[in-house]
Formats: C-alpha cells, sequence, structure tokens
C-alpha cells in the first residue's frame, strides 16, 4: 500500500445473507457452510477518483495540504461465503462455541465515489480500474449470538497504477466486527 493513502474518520460496513449447514459429522460439530448475502461498505479515505475529459480514469492520493469536506467511496458486493465450520454444540444447547473460517466470493454491482471540496463536486459510479469481482479470506469466532470477525481482501479493489506516479494502487481492505448469528 502506497505510503500517501490513509483513512479518514470511520469507514463502515453491513452483511446481511443467509448461510446453509452441511455436517460433515454424526454430531455436527464440523460443517460445510455455503451461502448467499450482500455487503455493503463504506470508505472515508484520501484517494481522488475521477475522470478526464475524454473520459480516462483519474486515480491519485490527495496531497496533505488539499482539504475537502468529503471523500469516501461505497462498494454493494452480492457475496458467497464458504466456509468450514467447527462449534462444541449438541442437539440441546444453543449457546456454544464457534470457529468459522473460509472465503467469500464477491461481485461489486453498485459503486459511488464522492469527492467534495470547497469549489468543486465529483460523483463517479463507473471506474474502469475498478475490480468488481472479489475474494476475501475471513475467520469468525465468539460464543453464542455475538462474535467477532475478521476479513481481508485477497485481491486489491483497483487493478493498476495511480494516475500521478509509478505506484500500484494495492488498496486491499480488511475488516474487523461483529457477527450476529440467529439459529
Amino acid at each position: 500500500l502506497d505510503d500517501d493513502i490513509s483513512q479518514s474518520g470511520f469507514s463502515g460496513g453491513f452483511d446481511l445473507g443467509f448461510i446453509r449447514d452441511f455436517p460433515v459429522n454424526k454430531t455436527s460439530t464440523l460443517a460445510l457452510g455455503l451461502g448467499l448475502g450482500i455487503n455493503i461498505n463504506t470508505y472515508n479515505q484520501n484517494i481522488f477518483l475521477g475522470e478526464t475529459a475524454s473520459g480516462d480514469d483519474i486515480i491519485a492520493p490527495i496531497v496533505e495540504n488539499n482539504s475537502f469536506d468529503t471523500n469516501r467511496f461505497s462498494t454493494h458486493i452480492f457475496e458467497v461465503p464458504i466456509q468450514f465450520r467447527w462449534r462444541n454444540s449438541t442437539p440441546d444447547t444453543y449457546a456454544f462455541w464457534r470457529v468459522y473460517f473460509g472465503v467469500k466470493l464477491g461481485y461489486i454491482y453498485y459503486f459511488k465515489s464522492t469527492y467534495k471540496d470547497d469549489t468543486n463536486e465529483v460523483i463517479q459510479t463507473d471506474i474502469e480500474s475498478l475490480n468488481r469481482f472479489r475474494t476475501s479470506a475471513f475467520l469468525s469466532f465468539g460464543y453464542n449470538l455475538v462474535n467477532i470477525q475478521i476479513q481481508y481482501d485477497l485481491n486489491p479493489l483497483f487493478d493498476g497504477q495511480f494516475t500521478s506516479k509509478a505506484d500500484n494502487i494495492g488498496v486491499n481492505p480488511l475488516r474487523l466486527g461483529f457477527v450476529f448469528y440467529i439459529l
């Protein structure tokens, strides 16, 4: 990741989906999970996303002395999680420890970037350099309904190089949050 890129403020996300459990042993403590879901993320950061008059992408880090009011982009992703699941549950208990890990395959179906400063407003919804196909590794662990999840995108969000320099963009989101499982 380029040293000039940084997060500004809080970036948030929301996942919603369901997963079908396929037990692989008689006690159902080991299972495979396959599901469908949506993922909405907002990134507050200092990357300017725009386009030239001829329609080419402009992707550049915003220099420190340039102040802006708003600079964020949002992604909406269809996801297919594939999980290996371990838990110490029994047929009679619903509160149990769990560790789930695996991959999420996704596709960004909606993208919007908004930049505002004192004199300019730029809204982009189509960036050629956007890598719409997503692959993420994740780990979820916890007890009962409340669990912690760590997710890291294995491929960069943008392909290519910054417009103003020869550095690769190389933004691979890392997300940390809570997961609430409803049985």
